[in-house]
């Protein structure tokens, strides 16, 4: 299985840059990965919210090739705990998929299209976090799902 990572736009902040490059090191002794950034639209004060969102909803779209399982994270997923979470990837690996795409959206989110087209839409919390703190978390519970998964100490 690939795991693809689909982000709208370079991750800004060097210490969330710094995480994600020690999760993604981490997570390939588990799996292979692969971080495509997708290209923002500019967001200026006269900028139409609901065009910029449309965009880069149809630019993730366009990301996702194949025969792969699309999964899109929104705030108002599905919830998992890790432990869940670790279960719902380990499904998705012994479904033999080759590919699994994780979509994060930029600052404004994504359409609800997008929404539709995703296989599964799943939350990493209720709250809100900014689209590059999302990342980071995702890619820790990610490596926190493998290692559950190898009954590995990571987890406690």
């Amino acid at each position: 299985m690939k795991i693809v990572l689909l982000f709208v736009g370079k991750t800004r902040e060097t210490f969330i840059e710094v995480g994600i490059k020690y999760y993604l090191e981490k997570l390939g002794h588990y799996v292979n990965t692969e971080t495509r950034i997708i290209k923002p639209e500019p967001i200026k004060e006269s900028s139409n919210s609901s065009l910029v969102i449309s965009k880069e909803s149809e630019k993730i779209i366009k990301s996702v090739k194949g025969k792969g399982t699309f999964i899109l994270l929104d705030r108002l997923g599905k919830q998992y705990d890790s432990v869940g979470f670790s279960r719902f990837v380990g499904r998705l690996q012994a479904d033999g998929n080759q590919s699994v795409y994780f979509a994060i959206g930029g600052p404004l989110g994504v359409s609800e299209e997008l929404k539709k087209r995703a296989h599964h839409v799943i939350s990493l919390s209720r709250m809100t976090f900014t689209h590059e703190m999302a990342r980071l978390i995702l890619l820790e519970q990610l490596y926190r799902a493998f290692t559950i998964m190898r009954g590995e100490k990571y987890h406690k």
